[in-house]
């Protein structure tokens, strides 16, 4: 009976060892791209290249070593392999490190020295996955892909194919596992996943899938649950890579598996068993060796690294991480984009159930503000988060609307605290008819800012009537000596205030303070050629005109033109220096030279004048009565009669320019 049992043992073992068929011929290609010349250079590839082929070469590998091969030399290194492994049989190994993309669900592994304008030149200037596919002839086939990165192209030449990772895979070999170094559409890290290769790859006694198990447990624990290797089996039969050890006997342990969560339970990413919040789970017969242990809950992950030592049972508590979030402003909280909660300011809020990670915290205050912080969150540990927002005191005293950033914020009359995020502001507080006040700040410079909206209520007192100017916008109409009380309130600061009648200024730059304040204008200036008032002693012009009437002297109709100086003094009096030409009926002509003619206003202002006077030319005295009417600063109709000699003329009379 004993010896039945022997010659069975022996059965089994040959059973075994036949199946997984022989393995003397272990062929690897490994392609490294890093020196690329029109895309972002990769530094990892080649050097991790040599180390990976030193270790398969370590357990009897025959390897090519390609690096940063251009198309062609691709090419030329998968026919080689191709033809080598057809004839050879036994393993075939390939591995890649460099860039790739996927274009419409096909990927293609990028040469160095690929000059792409266009994503359609992608696939005639690329080495598509299914080439290397097509030249793994083994009886066993191994292809690992460490080219799960961002898109390449960050200038738009690849406009329409995905831009995260590669896709799945489509075309298998025969008893073939294919490995990318990050599941399907997402990206890896540089420098992770081939360095844990090379260092298990070595692993005596151990199958494919079962280094492949602790490569992904290492990924795991490097990238805090972050990257995760995708794996496509089509094998038939057991690979070992380093070989079988002597011994068939499997050392196996169990774990009981209590939880603060509900969720599915996955050792190194395979599916056990569905665990209760609180409830223990207890899994056997599993091979001595270090686990990852991962528990999914929706979106969220908990993990833990576990060590099962054959015969024992390791008791495994499984905790979630939380948040305790503490901040100066009250807000609605989310986490991840999903709403968590309401914290109030100065006030702790608890998040719990967490899985491990990291978190984007915003907390959205009645203002609109978004206040945003990343946390890394650890099973079994709470993170403590504080957010603290930037005080600015806005301080007014007139009803005004508030803008930050070109948002609005309403009408506020007194002063308000708003809490800011860190970044660049511009406030803007609008009053009246005047030009809003701007302030800018940033809150990375310090935690408290007062900014002075503050306003004065303005008194206005003019030496002349007109309308009233404050920094070019009108405010009303002034009657002069008396007080004006603008309708509204201004910033305090400098300002430009003028009154404006015609050609008359009154005005003074003057510096708003206080509550209320008053200004007196004091700048007087006086542009218009025929008023002059007490505010200007002088007013001196060049000027002719046209006329006509009638001259006892003459005795006759006649018509003429003058020319001469108009000079006035103090309001009240008045000097012509000027000659007239004369034509008559009988079209006889004479002039006349007044040297001289001086005379008095009885009215003046504006738009009409009536002044006598006396004058003199070169053969008489004459005696002038003079009515005039002025059309605008150069153009004015007048009248004259003359006492001695019985004139009458009316005319026009246009001034060139004025001199005082």
């Amino acid at each position: 009976m004993l010896r039945i049992k022997k010659l069975f043992s022996i059965f089994v073992i040959a059973g075994v060892l036949s199946s997984a068929f022989s393995q003397e011929a272990k062929n690897a290609l490994l392609i490294a791209n890093g020196d690329y010349s029109e895309i972002k250079s990769l530094s990892q590839p080649v050097p991790e290249g040599e180390e990976l082929k030193s270790a398969l070469e370590s357990i009897g590998f025959s390897v090519m070593f390609v690096k940063n091969a251009n198309r062609d030399e691709m090419f030329d290194s998968l026919l080689e392999f191709k033809n080598k492994t057809k004839n050879a049989g036994g393993i075939a190994f390939f591995h890649y490190g460099g860039h790739a993309v996927q274009i419409d669900g096909k990927n293609y592994l990028i040469p160095v020295n690929s000059k792409i304008d266009d994503e359609g030149q992608i696939r005639y200037r690329c080495v598509e996955l299914d080439e290397v596919m097509d030249s793994m002839t083994g009886e066993a086939n191994v292809v690992v892909l460490d080219s799960c990165r961002n898109d390449p192209f960050p200038n738009g030449k690849h406009r329409g194919g995905d831009t995260r990772g590669l896709a799945a895979v489509s075309l298998k070999p025969k008893n073939s596992i294919i490995v990318y170094s990050a599941e399907a559409g997402e990206t890896a890290q540089d420098g992770v996943y081939t360095p844990a290769l090379t260092k298990r790859i070595t692993e005596k006694g151990k199958s494919i899938e079962e280094v492949l198990k602790e490569v992904r447990n290492d990924v795991l624990r490097t990238t805090a649950g972050q990257q995760l290797p995708g794996e496509y089996r089509q094998l038939v039969s057991d690979v070992y890579l380093a070989g079988r050890s002597s011994s068939l006997v499997k050392q196996t342990g169990s774990i009981i598996v209590t939880s603060d969560i509900e969720g599915d339970l996955y050792l190194d990413s395979d599916f056990k068993c569905h665990i209760r919040e609180n409830g223990p789970q207890k899994i056997e017969d599993l091979q001595s060796g270090k686990y990852y242990l991962e528990i999914r809950s929706g979106e969220k992950k908990f993990f833990e690294n576990i060590l099962v030592e054959a015969n024992k049972t390791l008791d495994v508590f499984v905790k979630s991480g939380g948040i305790n979030l503490s901040s100066n402003v009250s807000g609605e909280v989310y986490l991840n984009g999903k709403r968590f909660g309401y914290v109030e300011a100065e006030k702790e809020l608890e998040i719990l159930k967490l899985g491990s990670g990291i978190y984007k915290i915003e907390i959205k205050s009645a203002d609109g503000f978004i206040f945003t912080k990343n946390v890394e969150v650890k099973t079994g540990e709470k993170t403590s988060v504080q957010i603290q927002a930037t005080k600015v005191m806005c301080q007014v005293n007139s009803l005004g609307k508030l803008t930050i950033n070109g948002k609005d914020f309403g009408e506020i009359k007194k002063d308000k605290v708003l809490l800011l995020p860190n970044g660049e502001y511009k406030f803007s507080f609008a009053i009246g008819k005047q030009k809003p006040k701007e302030e800018k700040i940033s809150t990375a410079s310090k935690s408290s800012f007062e900014i002075n909206f503050k306003t004065t209520k303005l008194a206005v007192e003019s030496l002349i009537d007109g309308r009233l100017y404050i920094d070019g916008i009108y405010y009303g109409y002034v009657t002069k000596n008396r007080t004006f009380n603008v309708d509204s309130p201004l910033f305090e600061g400098t300002y430009d205030i003028e009154v404006v009648s015609g050609k008359t200024r009154n005005w003074s730059n003057s510096y708003i303070s206080e509550k209320s304040y008053s200004v007196k204008l004091n700048n007087y200036k006086n542009d218009s050629f025929f008023n002059v008032d007490s505010y200007s002693w002088a007013n001196a012009s060049i000027g002719f005109g046209l006329f006509g009437g009638y001259r006892t002297v003459l005795d006759n109709d006649n018509v003429g033109f003058n020319a001469g100086i108009n000079f006035e003094l103090f309001n009240f009096g008045k000097m012509k220096l000027m000659f007239n030409y004369y034509i008559n009926d009988n079209a006889e002509s004479s002039f006349e030279f007044p040297f001289l003619e001086l005379g008095i206003y009885l009215f003046n202002n504006k738009r009409i004048a009536f002044s006598v006077g006396a004058g003199t030319d070169y053969s008489s005295m004459y005696f002038p009565l003079n009515l005039e009417l002025r059309i605008n600063n150069k153009f004015l109709l007048y009248g004259d009669y003359c006492l001695k000699s019985n004139a009458v003329n009316v005319g026009v009379q246009y001034n060139i320019f004025r001199f005082l």
